[in-house]
């Protein structure tokens, strides 16, 4: 299992930063997705399920996930069903500076003989760590900016 747990101040309220990472629709401007769509009609709160591709390491997964956790203006969880199997997280802090926004993932990276093989399994948690560090800059860069 792979894991990262990263964190980045953002010079923005807390309210702010909880609002925009607890939005789904957004997770397409700061993650490798595509093709966003939601199973269920809601689009935030416990229960909401999205199906989305994942372009990790060359590779484009179809991935469905929950979100199973939230809790306004600390945190948000999700957790997939379908494609790579991982729990994600995210959490605020007010800091002196603003927010500190955590991501924690939990990842179980592809493991058969082949994959070991090809090294895909290594290539896509590199990716997904690369991802992870990419997103949390622009999620800055874009609330800094407002």
């Amino acid at each position: 299992m792979a894991t990262f747990d990263k964190s980045i101040v953002i010079a923005a309220p807390l309210n702010k930063v909880f609002d925009y990472v607890s939005q789904p629709e957004h997770f397409p401007i700061f993650l490798p997705i595509t093709d966003l769509t939601f199973i269920t009609n809601m689009h935030r709160g416990v229960g909401t399920r999205l199906r989305y591709s994942l372009n990790l390491g060359g590779k484009r997964i179809l991935t469905e996930c929950n979100l199973t956790k939230l809790e306004a203006d600390k945190g948000v969880n999700f957790h997939t069903t379908r494609g790579v199997a991982c729990d994600w997280e995210f959490t605020v802090n007010k800091v002196e500076a603003g927010t500190q926004l955590h991501w924690k993932s939990q990842h179980e990276m592809p493991a058969g003989i082949l994959d070991k093989l090809l090294g895909t399994g290594a290539r896509m948690a590199r990716g997904m760590e690369a991802a992870i560090d990419e997103g949390l800059q622009k999620i800055k860069e874009i609330l800094e900016s407002r």
